[in-house]
């Protein structure tokens, strides 16, 4: 290599990292949203609900990672993780996560890594891949 040459698998690296940082970022970021929502509802309590109610047991057998995508297919749009989160409490999601916020996010992470993903993000918002970025 040249003395100016650029080293691209460097610079991917570097990038790859600092999207990972970013994306725990933006995790830690959505966790507090989704943990300041109930309080901010408690308040105001003026808007409606962002979802139909789903039945009280709906989800109690599911894995989180099925009832997640239960939950958004059900809503027909894309749902920020503190909407998903709190359908999943509402359809009685067992579990044994210290954090449901964080569990979630991470399994639908994971899904929307995988070669052909069910579900992605875009702004903050999980759905079905293929919908547009605005329902």
């Amino acid at each position: 290599m040249g003395e100016n040459s650029i080293n691209y698998l460097s610079v991917l690296a570097d990038l790859k990292a600092r999207r990972d940082r970013l994306n725990q970022a933006i995790a830690a970021v959505e966790q507090i949203i989704g943990e300041l929502e109930p309080r901010v509802e408690a308040r105001t309590n003026t808007q409606p609900a962002p979802y139909s109610q789903p039945s009280a047991t709906v989800y109690r057998k599911m894995t989180i990672g099925d009832a997640a995508m239960h939950f958004v297919r059900s809503q027909g749009k894309r749902q920020s993780m503190a909407a998903i989160v709190k359908g999943l409490r509402a359809g009685g999601i067992s579990t044994k996560s210290k954090n449901l916020y964080t569990t979630t996010y991470n399994v639908l992470t994971e899904r929307a890594k995988k070669t052909n993903p069910e579900i992605n993000k875009i702004d903050s918002q999980w759905g079905l891949t293929g919908w547009p970025s605005e329902v």
